[in-house]
């Protein structure tokens, strides 16, 4: 295990300091979780001018000191704890609290001078693009107006709100909320399961007190067996009454229901909607996309002998990253190249020195698709492909 340092830093509302505080400086606190060998030093993270007269707060930073087998190991663990330290932070705090963004890391082992340096870019630039089908909006659009039952309207915003999910518990709740808002408008407009149904799991069927109209639509609609129906049911009981361990065998039973799940969910609106078959049919066949800008990392070697203490915020070392080294076309297929130009001088590199030539990139494009291709010239003016990354999941 190495010594490694992490930075994270996340836009809300919360502070550790008030207004007049952060005037003369950002605010800090700290914490150390003993059993992680980790030290976390949480602060105000504020604008570098005073653009409109006064500091103004960016949200939080968060550096993390801490051990790791290497920097992608000591990357994804801090953002573990991140994330903790953020839900934890929301709750006690009653604030809003997106997920945090990773900012730098490098090994951080005392009596290193050659350190492995990592930081991170975002250009807003989308990754993917969905282009907006005409034909299949013009159906969904005529069903609007007048508009539907409120009950509707707030299903479409549960699968809106799912379809933004980046991890797969919420994503699978979320689209379950969809049914269930649905269920009383199922229930009234399909009509009861025989009760010699049969049910291999439960004996002879028997509809739920609650989610009748739910398994009417299983089986009545989507032509599914009961069965299917209360194994999904099963799986978001696990999840929101924690029923079973948060495991990674639930986490590959998740992602192998979301598909059907979302199915389900748009041939449940498109029923209460009244959409054309053939529509539902194109809004199913269509490739989920999410957006993501294009970001990446840039990895380098650096000289940076003294590791800085935790409340020694400005003391880390960091690169100035030119944003007007990035160039953009489109090939014929409507890919989107990237090339990104970039020529470090030992100069830019703040707290610290740059060692040899060699500049390392990662490129990534969305979570779930990608039309991203990008190349980079390195210092020595070779020019190499990047291959978009799939985040963790």
């Amino acid at each position: 295990m190495k010594r490694y340092f992490v930075e994270h830093v996340v836009d809300t509302p919360m502070s550790v300091g008030d207004r007049h505080e952060q005037q003369v400086g950002p605010r800090a606190i700290l914490f150390n979780i003993p059993n992680r060998n980790a030290s976390i030093h949480i602060f105000d993270s504020l604008s570098p001018d005073k653009r409109y007269g006064i500091k103004t707060s960016n949200g939080l930073g968060i550096h993390i000191y801490l051990d790791a087998d290497d920097l992608d190991d000591a990357v994804r663990v801090a953002k573990d704890i991140c994330e903790v330290l953020l839900s934890t932070l929301s709750f006690a705090s009653l604030s809003e609290c997106p997920p945090a963004n990773w900012r730098r890391a490098y090994e951080a082992a005392p009596g290193l001078t050659a350190r492995r340096y990592r930081q991170y870019f975002n250009y807003h630039v989308p990754g993917t693009m969905q282009q907006i089908n005409t034909h299949i909006y013009s159906d969904v659009f005529r069903t609007i107006d007048p508009l539907p039952d409120e009950r509707i309207l707030r299903a479409l915003t549960w699968f809106r709100k799912a379809l933004s999910q980046d991890n797969a518990y919420d994503e699978l709740v979320h689209y379950w909320s969809v049914l269930e808002t649905l269920d009383g408008l199922l229930q009234a407009s399909l009509a009861e399961l025989p009760l010699g149904f049969t049910n291999t799991n439960r004996g002879r069927f028997k509809e739920p007190s609650s989610g009748k109209g739910m398994i009417r639509f299983f089986v009545r609609r989507l032509h599914y067996k009961p069965d299917q129906y209360w194994r999904l049911k099963n799986t978001r009981n696990d999840i929101v009454h924690g029923l079973v361990p948060l495991s990674r065998a639930l986490t590959k039973k998740i992602w192998k229901q979301l598909p059907v799940l979302r199915q389900s969910c748009i041939a449940a609106l498109g029923y209460v909607l009244g959409i054309r078959p053939q529509a539902e049919k194109a809004i199913s066949e269509q490739i989920l996309a999410r957006g993501e800008p294009f970001s990446g990392h840039m990895e380098v070697d650096i000289d940076f002998p003294v590791i800085p203490p935790l409340a020694q915020i400005g003391k880390q070392p960091w690169i100035e990253f030119p944003p007007n080294k990035l160039t953009l076309d489109i090939n014929e297929n409507g890919t989107l190249n990237a090339k990104i130009d970039v020529k470090i001088g030992k100069t830019v590199v703040s707290n610290a020195k740059l060692l040899g030539d060699k500049i390392d990139f990662a490129v990534y494009g969305t979570k779930r698709r990608s039309n991203l291709a990008a190349t980079h010239k390195s210092r020595d003016g070779i020019v190499s492909e990047l291959t978009p990354r799939e985040p963790n999941s």
